[in-house]
């Protein structure tokens, strides 16, 4: 074959030089150098954005470069592309999922170029490769494998290690299913890809995935430390744990289930440390008797952690609403009160505080205590006339909460004479003389006091003092026990409860 082809090269010189040009007589077409053989072992591995071509050639001594030829369809006739003086080419100018056609032959030392190689081709393509679709975390050992890879990929190589020991080529499926290695922590699974020509991915495609098959809830509490709380109070809530991102809450019985935060709000001093905290405000009118705290955790992964319960119950008790106190009323000796409250499921009394200042509370005055709910109103008797007093009232429930009332303040009427009474006498017998008089009907009547004396004017000197009547309905006195010849003269005082007085005619007894 090389003897033919320099024949040709003989007679096309002669062509070009023309016939004068005489050929040496030494000449021998055993002289010519051989052709080129052609590279042998031709591979391409795949990639995203390219594709490496490598070949195998013998006597790499009498190689000038190696002439690479490609097209991309497989009408087209394949051209010179480009040239190398390795055994290894990488065709960076492809776009993916375009399949590439290539041959190559050999250039000499002698620029003699020998046949090409038979024609290879391969398609780059983009793959990708991801654990559970991508997930971070998951609680189970199984997980779905998926990938994506171009239009003929046949084999897909999965293995825990990226050296792939102990790995074999399984038949390509987008999804595959896949047990992680035992215990919890970060895993990896490395692939690669192959054709059904062959070729191989350049690259090792790889994911991870955080495998958690437990959540623990370390402790749980809340501050201040105490059982008993009253609505308005705050109380902080804290959940540890080993894990941020998960989600945590508490259940109050009877309240419903408050959420927690990891996340530096909310009461939450750390972010992401795994500790959750929640500062809550109890709203008003909140009760709960002898409620249980149940804390839950769900970690990042979908574990659900034994829930756990504060080793106490707390109360939550709300107080009364605030009752509105109003005085209606007042007479000399009296201040009549009227509150209204709502109705009170758990009421156990009021209490009715008086003061002569403003500053009423329930180091004051108690005036009563009243411990049917429906009874809202009290008159406060035996007080001064003229006097202002000062009131609250407040509403006890049967664990010891209190609201007080407004404070209202009312005066007595000023103190008003008594009204006289009219005296009349008559003997009985020598010795005996009656006196009867009029009813007084005031009502802060305290007494009937009758004076006598042995002349005209008889006033209320205590020297003059013969008795003391203090029924209201009695309205008769006996005299006995006179000196006979002896004139008395008499007069009735009506005294009230405040020691205001007045007189009554003078009657007298003659001789």
């Amino acid at each position: 074959m090389k003897k033919i082809i320099y024949i040709l090269v003989l007679v096309t010189f002669c062509l070009v030089w023309g016939c004068e040009k005489e050929i040496p007589s030494s000449f021998s077409l055993d002289d010519l150098p051989d052709t080129p053989q052609s590279p042998t072992d031709i591979k391409i591995v795949v990639s995203e954005d390219k594709l490496a071509l490598s070949w195998a050639y013998e006597n790499s001594s009498e190689v000038k470069k190696y002439l690479i030829y490609r097209a991309h369809n497989v009408a087209d006739s394949l051209e010179i592309y480009d040239s190398t003086t390795a055994t290894e080419y990488i065709d960076r100018r492809v776009q993916p999922n375009v399949r590439y056609f290539y041959e190559i032959s050999v250039v000499s030392n002698h620029d003699i170029e020998g046949r090409r190689t038979p024609t290879v081709s391969a398609v780059p393509g983009i793959y990708s490769f991801l654990i559970n679709n991508d997930n971070e975390y998951t609680a189970s050992r199984p997980v779905t494998l998926n990938s994506s890879a171009p239009s003929g990929t046949s084999y897909i190589l999965l293995s825990h290690s990226s050296d792939f020991a102990g790995a074999f080529w399984r038949e390509y499926s987008n999804t595959i299913g896949w047990d992680l290695s035992v215990g919890d922590g970060v895993k990896w699974i490395y692939a690669k890809f192959r054709d059904g020509e062959g070729h191989i991915t350049d690259s090792v495609y790889s994911d991870s995935i955080i495998l958690d098959t437990k959540a623990e809830i370390d402790s749980v509490y809340i501050t201040p430390s105490q059982t008993d709380f009253e609505a308005d109070d705050m109380l902080h809530f804290v959940i540890m744990t080993s894990e941020a991102g998960g989600e945590a809450e508490v259940n109050i019985t009877e309240i419903g289930s408050l959420k927690l935060f990891d996340n530096g709000s909310n009461g939450d001093a750390v972010a992401l440390d795994g500790i959750y905290e929640l500062n809550y405000t109890i709203p008003p009118l909140t009760e709960v008797n002898d409620a249980t705290v149940t804390a839950s955790f769900t970690d990042r992964a979908g574990n659900r952690a034994p829930q756990k319960k504060l080793p106490f119950i707390i109360t939550i008790a709300n107080p009364p609403q605030t009752p509105e106190l109003t005085a209606i009323g007042s007479g000399e000796d009296q201040i009549e009160l009227s509150w209204f409250i709502p109705y009170l499921n758990d009421f156990d009394q009021y209490r009715l505080y008086r003061s002569e200042t403003s500053a009423v509370d329930e180091n004051s005055h108690l005036v009563t205590s009243i411990t049917v709910q429906n009874n809202t109103t009290y008159t406060d008797t035996d007080l001064e006339p003229g006097t202002t007093y000062y009131y609250r009232v407040y509403i006890y429930d049967r664990s010891g909460l209190s609201s007080a009332s407004n404070t209202v303040s009312r005066k007595t009427e000023d103190n008003e004479v008594p009204e006289a009474v009219t005296v009349a006498i008559e003997e009985v017998d020598s010795t005996n003389f009656r006196l009867s008089w009029t009813r007084n009907d005031d009502d802060d009547f305290a007494s009937y006091r009758i004076y006598r004396d042995t002349e005209s004017g008889v006033t209320d000197e205590p020297s003059k003092l013969l008795a003391i009547e203090n029924s209201q309905s009695s309205t008769t006195y006996s005299d006995q026990g006179i000196t006979v010849g002896q004139t008395y003269y008499y007069r009735v005082y009506v005294f009230d409860r405040h020691g205001a007085s007045i007189g009554s005619n003078e009657v007298y007894a003659p001789k």
